[in-house]
C-alpha cells in the first residue's frame, strides 16, 4: 500500500542551457530552466521486491509545464546524493516509474526510529536539454506486524526458599519486539493461571513493560517441590503475535519440620529377669526435610 503527495513551486523562465549536465549539480540547479519538485510517498515495509511505488511524470504533474513532445522525451535517472537511499530503488528511464529493487525492512533501515524516512533524488531531462528537473523524494516506510515478541532465552530457572514471603517478587527477563506502535509488545500473561504464583507488569517512563512473577500464597516444598510456569508476551498487531518464556521454579528446603515418631505411643512388656542391655523396643522417627535438616540422631 502506498500514497503520494507533492509540492509544486512556480517554474522559472525557460532558457536553453548552454552548459553540460555533467557540471556540478549545485551549479546546474542555479541556472534558468531548472525546477525542483518535492514529492513524498508512503509504503509498507516488506513489499514485494520490484513493486512500483510511483510514476514521476504523472505524480509530479510536470506534463503541465511541457509540450506533449517534450514530456514524452523526458529521460529519468536516480541521482547520487550523499546519505540517499538510492540503492534500494530503480527507475525506468523512459516511463519514469520507480520501484523497489531491494528488501525494505523497516527494522533494519530505521532501528529504534518511530518515523522511518528514506530519501532519494530523481532527475528528468528533455531531449532538447532545455528543461532539467530534480525531484527530491521522501519515502515513508510504515511498520507491519512482522516481528514476534522475543525473550532472550526460551527458559529460565529460579530457586526459592520454601518459606519465601507471600507477595515476594521474582524477577524474570522481559521480551523485545522490534515493531512499533500497536504492533509492538502490549502485554504479558500466564498461559495457565496458578494458585501459587501471579504475574504483575509495571511500565517504565519510556513506556516499556517490565514483567515480574510474585508469590500468591504460602509454599511448601514437602507438598510440591517444583513448579513450571509459561509467561506469554503479546503484541497488538493483527494477526496477534506472541513469544513464550518457560519459568522453572525449584523450592529450596528449610528446616521447618520437626522429627516425628512413626507412632505417637509405644507399649512394651519386660520381664523382671530381662538381662541388662537387652533390646526391648525399636523406635522409628522421620523428618520430612532434606539433607542436614532431615538427618536424625
Amino acid at each position: 500500500m502506498y500514497h503520494w503527495s507533492q509540492s509544486f513551486p512556480r517554474q522559472r523562465s525557460c532558457l536553453r542551457l548552454g552548459i553540460s549536465l555533467a557540471l556540478p549539480l549545485l551549479l546546474v540547479l542555479n541556472l534558468p530552466g531548472v525546477l525542483a519538485l518535492d514529492m513524498s510517498y508512503t509504503i509498507d515495509e516488506e513489499i514485494v521486491n520490484g513493486t512500483v511505488i510511483g510514476d514521476i511524470g504523472r505524480d509530479s504533474n510536470v506534463s503541465r509545464l511541457l509540450s506533449q513532445d517534450d514530456f514524452r522525451s523526458l529521460r529519468y535517472d536516480i541521482l547520487s546524493y550523499p546519505d540517499d537511499d538510492a540503492a534500494l530503488f530503480a527507475i525506468d528511464r523512459v516511463t519514469g516509474k520507480f520501484r523497489t529493487r531491494a528488501r525494505i525492512d523497516r527494522e533494519l533501515l530505521c532501528r529504534y526510529v518511530v518515523r522511518c524516512k528514506l530519501s532519494l533524488h530523481v532527475s528528468a531531462r528533455t531531449a532538447s536539454g532545455q528543461q532539467f528537473y530534480t525531484f527530491p523524494i521522501t519515502i515513508l516506510v510504515e511498520d507491519i506486524n512482522d516481528n514476534s515478541p522475543t525473550f532472550s532465552s526460551d527458559s529460565v530457572s529460579v530457586t526459592l526458599d520454601e518459606d519465601v514471603a507471600v507477595l515476594s517478587s521474582i524477577p524474570i527477563p522481559d521480551a523485545v519486539d522490534e515493531d512499533i506502535k500497536e504492533n509492538a509488545l502490549q502485554r504479558y500473561t500466564l498461559a495457565v493461571p496458578s494458585d501459587k504464583f501471579g504475574l504483575k507488569v509495571t511500565r517504565n517512563l519510556d513506556d516499556s513493560l517490565v514483567p515480574q512473577l510474585y508469590v500468591k500464597s504460602a509454599l511448601n516444598r514437602e507438598d510440591q517441590p517444583f513448579y513450571q510456569l509459561t509467561v506469554v508476551a503479546l503484541d497488538g498487531g493483527t494477526p496477534q503475535l506472541s513469544g513464550e518464556l518457560q519459568v522453572n521454579i525449584t523450592l529450596r528446603d528449610v528446616n521447618d519440620n520437626p522429627p516425628r515418631f512413626l507412632q505417637s505411643r509405644y507399649e512394651v512388656n519386660v520381664t523382671e529377669t530381662t538381662p541388662v542391655n537387652s533390646r526391648i523396643l525399636k523406635l522409628e522417627a522421620e523428618d520430612a526435610d532434606l539433607g542436614i535438616n532431615g538427618r536424625l540422631r
